[in-house]
């Protein structure tokens, strides 16, 4: 692999994961907060179908959908722009087709959206992978902040998130959740990885094929990746907000609409506003958890605890 690399001579660099962590561990806080105390109003008794969750996750797959674009455009030399050799050996070692989401992804909200007909995109996405999109063609080692932080999310918190939304909308009383004619399985195939080991060899697998792309790239090209990684949490919560906002004047219309008042446009609000806060604390999980001794384990018992201890 050619271009600038970390030469034994010189300062030993922290891991890149730990890099990762220390840029962003002021938004730890906030997101965790938030994650643990929203989660129950994406779900019964608050949420009595799916519709909720399909609003937060299409929203937020378009990441997914993007970076993932861009990354199997690059590895398979059909990229629109030039991209170098260098960049192009980088992202193609870390690269593994078991990582990949959009396929999955696009099968779940199309089982959602048939169900729910009058689903509409409450946010336009147009600047959101315009953003992606070009931040990638412009340093495209920089990909590698979505890969490191977008999968270990999944890995990590998103198999907790998987078994609350099965355990819980699977019982009796809920059966109505999911859309007619499919299981909860069927509709969640984006949180699953393929295997007996429930995505474990994959995870160690892309973290080894990681940290050796990391250990051949320059400091700047390091620095470039952190950078990201802390644009892409700033763009989460730009997500969140802005779905928010959307999410509040349209209910709030056909609340002023209606003549007797309630309560719609708060409660709306909040369950929308819980889904994407709740899949936006998967950023943290990812890099909170790493290379911290502790594990994914730890990390859900705090977040169960402190959902209690606000219930109390």
């Amino acid at each position: 692999m050619s271009g600038p690399t970390h030469n034994a001579s010189d300062p030993p660099y922290k891991s890149l994961p730990l890099e990762i962590h220390a840029a962003t561990r002021s938004y730890h806080t906030s997101l965790n907060r938030l994650i643990t105390s929203r989660l129950p109003l994406c779900l019964p008794p608050y949420a009595w179908d799916a519709s909720t969750y399909l609003h937060g996750i299409s929203t937020f797959a378009e990441i997914y959908l993007t970076f993932e674009s861009e990354w199997i455009s690059i590895v398979s030399s059909t990229a629109s722009i030039d991209v170098s050799l260098r960049a192009q050996s980088l992202l193609r070692a870390s690269y593994h087709p078991s990582l990949l989401r959009s396929a999955r992804l696009k099968h779940d909200l199309s089982l959602l959206s048939h169900q729910y007909a009058k689903h509409e995109r409450l946010l336009p996405l147009t600047n959101l992978t315009s953003r992606i999109r070009t931040r990638i063609q412009s340093r495209p080692h920089t990909l590698l902040a979505y890969t490191w932080i977008m999968y270990l999310a999944l890995f990590n918190g998103g198999r907790w998130i998987r078994a609350q939304l099965l355990s819980t909308a699977n019982c009796t009383s809920h059966k109505s959740f999911w859309p007619d004619g499919h299981s909860a399985e069927e509709c969640l195939s984006f949180w699953h990885f393929d295997g007996d080991q429930g995505g474990e060899d994959i995870k160690n697998d892309f973290k080894t094929r990681f940290q050796a792309v990391a250990a051949q790239m320059s400091k700047e090209e390091r620095q470039d990746v952190v950078s990201e990684a802390v644009e892409i949490f700033k763009m989460c919560d730009l997500m969140v907000e802005d779905l928010d906002q959307a999410f509040a004047d349209q209910y709030g219309k056909e609340e002023r609409r209606s003549v007797t008042p309630s309560s719609t446009a708060s409660f709306m609000t909040e369950q929308l506003y819980g889904i994407l806060t709740w899949i936006c604390g998967l950023v943290w999980a990812a890099v909170s958890i790493t290379e911290r001794g502790g594990g994914p384990a730890g990390h859900v018992m705090v977040s169960r605890e402190e959902v209690g201890a606000e219930r109390r």
